[in-house]
């Protein structure tokens, strides 16, 4: 692979920044959770989103396969320019909130917007949960 800037707008290459966890590899902190969803979201790795999404959450779908197909449109659909880490945020008790502004063009239009969101470690791994109030 061509040491391409990774989706999530880290500065590093994709190989040296959210592909591992593409391939397998459990991010360690809430930030890199969302910095690999936001490549997947980017690179269309629908699989990669449903797998790191809390099954409590109020985004998951049990229908996987319409969930898949709605992933599969809007990520066909929308451009994601940049992730901006409004703050670092601290891991306590297995849980972290992280403040983001995603910067996104739906066709033309932009859709940008910025999200306080909810994260749980369970058994090692993180998962979004849900946004929370700003």
């Amino acid at each position: 692979m061509s040491p391409k800037s990774c989706p999530c707008t880290s500065g590093k290459s994709y190989k040296s920044c959210c592909e591992p966890y593409h391939k397998g590899e459990l991010p360690t902190k809430a930030v890199e959770l969302m910095r690999s969803r936001f490549s997947a979201y980017a690179m269309g790795n629908h699989a990669y989103i449903i797998k790191t999404t809390d099954p409590t959450s109020p985004v998951y779908r049990k229908n996987v396969a319409k969930w898949r197909k709605w992933l599969k449109e809007y990520t066909a659909t929308t451009t994601f320019l940049k992730l901006h880490i409004l703050n670092l945020p601290a891991e306590r008790f297995g849980e972290a909130d992280l403040t983001v502004t995603a910067v996104l063009l739906l066709h033309v239009k932009d859709i940008s917007f910025t999200e306080r969101s909810l994260f749980r470690k369970e058994k090692g791994r993180w998962l979004y949960v849900r946004p929370l109030n700003l």
